[in-house]
């Protein structure tokens, strides 16, 4: 399988395709599950069509972060635009929230009443459908993801495709029991997929929240980002080292001591063979800011100077 880089024109040709595909597909689903669901009466194929606009909402910001993330920094957002993504994200999450919430009001009365889909038997048809189509492009954007070099965001939208194969068949499930007399199996199904949805919203919003308030990077990265500082010759030390995600990227800072006899040429070059090895090691470092110090200089400039990062939360947990 070839490999394609991220940055290169070739690869965003082919996210932006995969993403497109996830658009069209997901409005095709939505379309035939409105339709049919309002035909029918059938309440959890209805919730299942919340599901697909959930899943339309997440290939939406899919395209949309592809095509943003593309965009370099400008005068206006030194570090990218994101953030703006995360927003609008933030935005639909919220509508969302409220959409299951209805669903979930609607399967309830129906569970009161004890109505029943007048033809349940096309909303399976319709599922069935859905649950094929789901299984390939989530495929799909599962293998466009790889080949590009990792795009989180397709990355994402699979997973988002994968997880309505299960509400489909929780649906499916509803629909055929209501044909067999069992008429709460329909609004039951519905409570189902509503509890999934939300879930799957509620892990979106956390990642978003994280985005939005400058989330650290997982504990592994930031001990595998310190064993690259530690081990690289010509540091001595190291301290107050900060690192925060921007997305996928991360964006960090630190203070390495280095011996204080090397020439200001040399030092300088060192911060940069630094900031090469760091992103080497994590692909997804965006930016490092190195400030080197000469090695044994006078505690107090450290606490007065650089009372945060990583080393001020652990003495403060100590």
């Amino acid at each position: 399988m070839d490999i394609v880089h991220a940055s290169d024109p070739s690869a965003l040709r082919a996210k932006s395709r995969a993403a497109g595909l996830s658009i069209g597909v997901n409005i095709v689903l939505l379309s035939i599950k409105v339709t049919v669901g309002l035909l029918t009466g059938a309440v959890a194929l209805l919730a299942s069509a919340i599901d697909s606009l959930l899943d339309l909402t997440a290939s939406l910001f899919a395209l949309f972060g592809v095509r943003i993330g593309a965009r370099p920094p400008d005068d206006t957002h030194a570090y990218g635009h994101h953030k703006l993504e995360s927003f609008a994200s933030l935005a639909q999450l919220m509508l969302l929230f409220v959409t299951v919430a209805i669903i979930g009001w609607e399967a309830w009365d129906r569970l009161r009443s004890g109505a029943a889909p007048t033809a349940p038997l096309a909303g399976v048809g319709v599922i069935l459908f859905a649950l094929v189509v789901d299984l390939w492009i989530s495929k799909k954007l599962a293998t466009v993801a790889r080949q590009t070099g990792g795009s989180h965001s397709l990355e994402a939208d699979s997973l988002h495709f994968a997880t309505d194969v299960w509400s489909n068949v929780a649906v499916m499930i509803g629909l055929v029991a209501a044909q067999l007399g069992f008429a709460r199996g329909d609004p039951i199904a519905a409570f189902v997929v509503a509890v999934m949805v939300f879930v799957t919203a509620f892990t979106l919003l956390r990642d978003v929240g994280g985005t939005l308030t400058d989330r650290a990077p997982d504990a592994a990265i930031v001990q595998q980002l310190v064993a690259v500082i530690e081990e690289f010759p010509g540091v001595v030390d190291h301290h107050t080292l900060r690192a925060r995600m921007l997305g996928q990227r991360i964006f960090l800072d630190v203070c390495v001591e280095l011996d204080p006899d090397l020439t200001f040429q040399r030092a300088h070059d060192l911060s940069h063979d630094l900031c090469s090895a760091l992103r080497e090691a994590v692909p997804n470092v965006a930016d490092a800011v190195i400030h080197y110090e000469p090695a044994d200089h006078p505690d107090h400039q450290d606490q007065a100077d650089h009372a945060h990062g990583f080393d001020a939360l652990a003495t403060s947990d100590d």
